[in-house]
């Protein structure tokens, strides 16, 4: 299985060791997130627990609080991740280190994001839609969005004004190797339904935009080996931290990649 090369930013390779409290700080282990969330170390929820840490290193770097926008935003769980809010909570606000927390979605549910704490909320298809956003980002969050983009290059390329000099672009995916990616969207756009997924996002497709927009690789990690979704693995910590370190391996393994690219200050 090929493989990208690693990044070489501050986080490299040791995101295998960070912590997995956020994990535990929902209570109980059906409500922490969503309803979807059965086990405690659920593998679907590493997308969340990345961009956690991400932002609040982010916040850590810079000591001031950070305006975020997240692109295709779904129910607001990646909010309720980040923020600690429990399902069950509404109204809960922004964490103190966060100054505003945008939106930006085909379809906005705007009473139940901003009674959890968005600060706006934009309605638009990033592919067709030409962004006018009112401000610039510290984070720009691409979580689980640009595989159903048909030109996910074109529409960060659109989007990369929107992030402060020296901000970042964070996002995770479905990945494959890059070898079989033209092979893979040519059957996935043949039976797409809407807004369903049409390109593959590959480490190697990653590294090479990133590349042309000229943006550092801070990190570029796969997630898992396997998910073993609902079972009694998915309640031990050590079965997460096997699956961090092959994905750190093999970021090219069918399964997610993560990354964390920075724009120049320049």
């Amino acid at each position: 299985m090929s493989s990208a090369r690693p990044a070489h930013g501050p986080y490299s390779h040791h995101h295998t060791l960070w912590n997995l409290d956020a994990f535990d700080q929902f209570g109980d282990a059906s409500r922490r997130i969503s309803d979807r969330q059965t086990t405690r170390y659920s593998v679907r929820a590493l997308r969340y627990w990345f961009m956690d840490h991400l932002i609040q290193r982010e916040h850590a770097r810079r000591q001031e609080p950070l305006a975020v926008c997240e692109v295709g935003v779904g129910d607001g769980s990646l909010f309720r991740f980040v923020n600690r809010i429990g399902v069950g909570n509404v109204a809960a606000g922004r964490a103190s280190w966060i100054s505003s927390w945008d939106a930006v979605s085909r379809r906005v549910d705007r009473s139940t994001l901003q009674a959890i704490g968005y600060s706006s909320c934009v309605e638009a298809n990033v592919e067709q839609v030409p962004l006018r956003l009112t401000q610039q980002y510290d984070v720009l969050v691409l979580l689980h969005i640009l595989e159903h983009l048909y030109e996910p290059e074109a529409t960060l390329e659109r989007l990369l004004p929107a992030v402060k000099p020296g901000g970042i672009v964070i996002g995770g995916a479905p990945t494959l190797p890059d070898v079989i990616r033209s092979v893979r969207e040519r059957q996935l756009r043949k039976k797409a339904l809407p807004f369903g997924h049409v390109s593959v996002i590959s480490p190697h497709r990653l590294n090479q935009v990133a590349k042309r927009l000229q943006l550092s690789v801070e990190l570029l990690t796969g997630a898992y080996v396997l998910r073993a979704t609902g079972s009694q693995l998915e309640h031990s910590r050590l079965w997460l931290r096997v699956n961090l370190f092959f994905g750190a391996l093999c970021p090219s393994w069918p399964g997610e990649v993560y990354w964390s690219f920075r724009k120049p200050i320049a």
